[in-house]
């Protein structure tokens, strides 16, 4: 009052615009955030190598209120993404996804971005974090939604064209190669009476009109029930872990699984290491469901390098819940002498075994029978979808 006495009427004015904006532009910044929602879409969860995915990023303004401007922050890993995002100030090792919009009342707004699958790996996402504030840049503020979501990205499948485990038992589900025994539950046709055939083959009704004894041919089948076993700790070699040839060992995993899911012969896998999201080892029974083989890709994605404990030590407890006859398929890169004995046991007891080794083979008290020795595919190899997972 005194300063308009004196003549200062525009500096009143002028100090009470500033007042007034700075109230305004206080509340406007508290209502920015009110009755705001986030929402983040993915459309493929679980991918291939090489496979791309597309992430759509969604803000919604549900208020009569507009928002000058709106900055929508997504941490995405660095293994999702072809371009150098900027590094994220929330969460370490991965890249910031930034998206900003201005928002008028009960309006959205919509980003895509696309994600490539690149490494094999368990990549979790989340939160988001929305920012927004005033016209004039005076307030800020600031919202965090627990979207947590998670991208996993299965090992490469390669094609094996060449891999038979013998039939273990005389009678089962799977169908044999190779005519040694037959299943007297599956006759599949007729022929002539021998001197050797079982009186009980004999179809009596065919004998009658054929005025001469008919037997039941049947099919050849053969029970095979398979455990993959993934020693982690055999890629460690002189104090250096051998995380390429882990890598490959993992691929080869996984197309042995698919392989044989493929036969119908059901498969199991185990692993010593340790899994990304739940620290434990991959402990997965023999099954012959569709839903198996995703199960073992989904393992084999997030298993790491950590090992919860050696391999002999680890075979010594899960061979307690193991099938009598099991076919124990190991994939490694080198093999110790202590588990060159735990397996020769295995063999004694009946158990059928095939040993996968990357690195020269030295098993001096193993059979040489059950050792084969591989070698990587060529990299410019396709990966290519398994059986059923479609």
């Amino acid at each position: 009052m005194l300063s308009a006495w004196e003549g200062f009427i525009t500096l009143v004015v002028l100090l009470g615009l500033i007042l007034g904006a700075a109230l305004l532009a206080r509340t406007w910044t508290r209502l920015s955030l009110v009755r705001v929602s986030c929402k983040r879409t993915i459309r493929e969860h679980r991918l291939f190598p090489g496979d791309r995915t597309e992430l759509k990023l969604e803000v919604t303004n549900r208020k009569p209120v507009p928002i000058p401007w709106v900055e929508v922050e997504d941490a995405i890993p660095p293994d999702l993404v072809d371009e150098n995002l900027p590094p994220s100030s929330r969460r370490p090792n991965c890249g910031s996804l930034l998206r900003s919009s201005s928002l008028l009342w009960y309006r959205r707004a919509r980003w895509k971005y696309s994600l490539r699958a690149g490494k094999r790996g368990f990549y979790p996402l989340g939160p988001i974090h929305l920012r927004a504030g005033d016209l004039f840049g005076f307030y800020r503020r600031m919202m965090e939604f627990p979207l947590f979501e998670s991208i996993i990205v299965y090992p490469k499948i390669f094609p094996l064209s060449q891999f038979s485990i013998p039939p273990l038992f005389p009678l089962g589900d799977v169908r044999s190669e190779k005519r040694v025994f037959q299943d007297p539950v599956r006759p599949i046709g007729l022929r002539a009476y021998q001197p050797y055939d079982s009186l009980r083959h004999i179809h009596w009704k065919a004998s009658a009109r054929c005025q001469s004894l008919q037997v039941k041919v049947f099919e050849p089948t053969a029970t095979l029930q398979a455990s993959l076993f993934l020693g982690v700790d055999s890629y460690q070699r002189d104090g250096i872990f051998q995380e390429e040839d882990f890598e490959w060992g993992i691929s080869l995993a996984a197309s042995l699984a698919n392989h044989l899911v493929g036969k119908g012969i059901p498969i199991g896998l185990f692993a010593n290491g340790r899994m990304i999201d739940s620290g434990q080892p991959v402990q997965i029974l023999p099954g012959g469901s569709r839903e198996q083989i995703l199960m073992i890709l989904e393992a084999l994605a997030k298993v790491t390098p950590e090992v919860k404990e050696p391999l002999e030590s680890f075979l010594q407890m899960e061979r307690r819940i193991l099938a009598q006859g099991n076919t124990l398929v190991f994939v490694l890169h080198q093999i110790s002498n202590t588990l060159t004995r735990q397996l020769q046991e295995l063999k004694e007891e009946g158990y059928k075994l095939v040993v996968f080794l990357s690195n020269d083979p030295e098993t001096k008290g193993l059979d040489q029978t059950v050792i084969r020795k591989w070698a990587r595919p060529p990299s410019i190899s396709p990966p290519f979808s398994p059986r059923g997972a479609a």
